[in-house]
């Protein structure tokens, strides 16, 4: 039987973190998921509904596997790394997130731009001498 505990520590492997990580990342005591394991706690509701929100996962699946919302086909899943530059995000305030915003638009023209040059370097005749 697949119990809520197996798909948390499920999702952390998938995701390529620490259970460690994730406590601290969700503000979670250190000892949160030793407890869970054991069956000596579990996990209260707003700990399941920040966890299925890291893992872009809905609470319906975490809870008993299956997922019951109209868009549960349509998840996106996200990496680890992804995941963190969205909670990293988040905690900026409004300056920040414009000031994230601008950039990013910057560096992805740039590498566009870079990308489009190498396609057409590569495209090109080569000259023989």
């Amino acid at each position: 039987m697949y119990f809520l505990i197996d798909r948390i520590l499920e999702l952390i492997k998938e995701g390529g973190i620490t259970a460690k990580k994730l406590t601290s990342d969700l503000n979670l005591t250190n000892s949160a998921i030793t407890e869970w394991k054991k069956g000596r706690a579990k996990p209260g509701t707003d700990a399941v509904i920040k966890i299925a929100r890291y893992f872009n996962v809905s609470a319906d699946w975490l809870l008993t596997g299956q997922d019951f919302g109209a868009d549960a086909g349509d998840r996106i899943t996200l990496t680890a790394d992804e995941t963190a530059l969205i909670y990293d995000y988040r905690g900026l305030n409004a300056d920040g997130k414009e000031y994230v915003r601008q950039t990013v638009r910057i560096a992805l023209n740039t590498y566009k731009k870079l990308d489009r040059a190498a396609v057409v370097a590569a495209s090109e005749p080569q000259k023989t001498g």
